[in-house]
């Protein structure tokens, strides 16, 4: 009675997982925004300033930035701009290489930019 059992308990298992695997093969494709929402954007900001902010602490400097970020759809920085009077600065290094790490959620259009106030 023991191996019944524990075959009917294996194959319930098995046909629950078979319909949670059908399940996820013919679900509905969750819709991609257009573009990221505000809310987005400043949740995948957060590392960032928080990295920015490390950078004028390291340099003993305090102040704000703003860094224009240009993303492909998939959510990845594929150009970014800095101020000019820090482009070539060891701060403004600093700055580039936290701000390359930014990341939003997918979005349909081909591109979205954003000029992001950063404090340091």
């Amino acid at each position: 009675m023991r191996v019944i059992h524990g075959t009917t308990a294996f194959l319930g298992v098995l046909v629950s997982a078979f319909v949670l695997a059908t399940a996820a093969v013919h679900a509905e494709p969750v819709p991609v925004p257009e573009t990221p929402s505000r809310q987005a954007v400043v949740a995948a900001m957060a590392p960032v300033s928080d990295a920015i902010a490390a950078c004028g602490a390291r340099a003993g400097v305090r102040g704000t930035v703003p860094i224009r970020l240009v993303f492909e759809s998939s959510g990845a920085v594929i150009e970014l701009t800095i101020p000019p009077e820090h482009e070539s600065t060891e701060l403004g290094l600093c700055f580039r290489d936290a701000a390359r790490a930014a990341r939003v959620p997918p979005f349909s259009r081909p591109r979205f930019v954003v000029t992001y106030p950063f404090r340091f």
